[in-house]
């Protein structure tokens, strides 16, 4: 019996041009920042990665950004695919392990029935597309309905 090899990670991300501001620390993304915005308020401009990160049951200050998840029966999924069964079937699975990373960037492996399917996912920024720490999790989105067509 042949192995198949598990697949990469592939978060599920969006890329939008804005800027990532803090104001008492909390982050707001805005699409096009007002330049009456001080710039020390700016974490982050240009081009920014967006993930979605899974809250975990109990501690929901905590979440998962998942790139891959295995299956009870062993098929693996990734990206859209993997992100859209989660949300449809998860109680289906609830042994089915999410790979991926935590929102403070650490290294993480966990089971479904570990998270909050209930709660909001998470939106957390990062510099780049391949960075796996986030810079913070943006609260709100500052943007008007043309510009915010990638939430859809």
């Amino acid at each position: 019996m042949s192995r198949r090899p598990i697949p990469e990670r592939d978060p599920v991300s969006d890329t939008v041009s804005g800027s990532l501001v803090q104001i008492d620390g909390n982050f707001l993304l805005c699409i096009h920042p007002s330049a009456d915005i001080p710039t020390e308020l700016v974490r982050l401009s240009g081009d920014i990665t967006v993930r979605y990160g899974f809250p975990y049951l109990g501690k929901p200050h905590l979440s998962v950004v998942m790139g891959l998840l295995a299956l009870d029966y062993g098929e693996m999924l990734t990206g859209d695919r993997a992100f859209e069964m989660l949300q449809a079937q998860y109680g289906r699975y609830p042994r089915a392990d999410v790979i991926g990373y935590r929102n403070d960037g650490v290294d993480e492996m966990t089971v479904v029935k570990n998270l909050d399917m209930a709660l909001h996912l998470h939106v957390l920024a990062y510099p780049t597309a391949d960075a796996t720490t986030p810079i913070g999790r943006a609260i709100a989105l500052i943007a008007t309905d043309d510009q915010a067509s990638w939430l859809t």
